[in-house]
């Protein structure tokens, strides 16, 4: 998990993979399915109001869902460049608001405006911090200097692989941004992400960013890469697959390990031609029910993993020979079925 909010009924969270989820009070259903119609993807960060939440993606733009009172889901379409959000509501709670700030340290409110609380002060500027409350907000000021508000995270790379380091900063003038690796400047990386695109041992150590602006500047904290050798690390795969006769077969599962890597995919134990790539697409014509391999190998070792697909359809009938037991040729991709019955009628006088 990435961040985490909760209300009195509910509450929401993000991954680092960039989803949501939610959960609480089936009473309010919307707020526990934020993935519908489209999943959310992308998500750095979250906030719970009353009766609506928030998610920040990171292109900073907003998404919201809930209740529609006050408007309070439609987000304002000029707002851009959000790097923090807040939901609020009054005392009893049944009259949601939101608030954004944005990364020049201006802040935008909307939804009900109670006691003022979407009317942002005139000349508020250089905030670093916002907080949404019942019938009140709050803003930190700083003096113009840049903010980190979101530090970077360190981790492990595996060797030949990828590794990102990204900041939030606030400021209200433009910035220059300087990444350092055990206290000397990497070159060109002069943006407020960096991304260490083939790890090797000598990416390893401490990277630290220095943000500067007219005012004043910042540093982050020192957070350490380790850059390791591994084998493939199967981190998800699903163990049973079912699909409808007629319909196209995708197994996308998550492996991990040092790069570069190699996989194949097996079909009861014979290698499927062509299929090499990570996830495995068969088109609707060619799905066969049995058990399927995956096998990522890498130069340090390999790791596979079995799913077993069952196949749905077509239809097949059986029963009276006086009953309907001929199936169309076109019922092929059938998804329900039902059965009748068969009856005689005698007259008699």
């Amino acid at each position: 998990m990435t961040s985490i909010a909760d209300s009195s009924i509910f509450a929401v969270a993000s991954r680092a993979d960039g989803s949501v989820v939610a959960w609480g009070s089936l009473s309010f259903a919307a707020l526990i399915n934020p993935n519908a119609p489209v999943p959310l993807s992308d998500v750095i960060s979250v906030a719970a109001g009353s009766s609506h939440a928030l998610a920040l993606k990171s292109n900073g733009r907003v998404f919201a869902w809930g209740s529609t009172v006050a408007s309070v889901t439609n987000v304002p379409a000029n707002l851009t460049n959000a790097i923090a959000i807040a939901a609020g509501n009054n005392a009893d709670q049944s009259v949601p608001y939101s608030l954004a700030l944005r990364s020049n340290g201006l802040v935008t409110g909307w939804g009900a405006s109670i006691s003022g609380v979407t009317n942002v002060p005139s000349g508020l500027s250089n905030v670093v911090a916002i907080a949404a409350g019942s019938s009140h907000a709050l803003a930190l000021v700083s003096d113009g200097s840049p903010t980190i508000i979101r530090q970077p995270v360190g981790g492990t790379a595996f060797s030949g692989g990828q590794f990102t380091l990204s900041a939030t900063v606030a400021s209200p003038t433009p910035l220059t941004y300087a990444w350092s690796l055990n206290g000397t400047n990497i070159p060109n990386a002069t943006n407020s992400t960096f991304v260490i695109s083939n790890a090797q041992p000598a990416d390893a150590g401490f990277y630290q960013l220095a943000v500067t602006n007219a005012v004043g500047s910042a540093a982050s904290v020192p957070v350490p890469i380790a850059v390791v050798d591994s084998a493939p690390l199967m981190l998800s795969i699903p163990t049973n697959r079912t699909v409808y006769f007629g319909s196209p077969l995708l197994i996308e599962p998550v492996v991990t390990g040092s790069q570069p890597m190699q996989f194949q995919w097996r079909f009861s134990g014979t290698n499927i031609f062509g299929a090499t790539n990570g996830d495995l697409f068969i088109a609707n014509t060619n799905v066969v029910a049995g058990n399927y391999t995956l096998l990522a190998s890498n130069a340090f070792g390999f790791v596979s993993s079995n799913v077993t697909v069952k196949v749905l359809g077509p239809v097949v009938a059986w029963g009276s020979s006086s009953s309907p037991t001929n199936v169309p040729a076109g019922a092929s991709n059938a998804i329900a079925i039902a059965a009748g019955y068969y009856a005689v009628v005698r007259i008699s006088r």
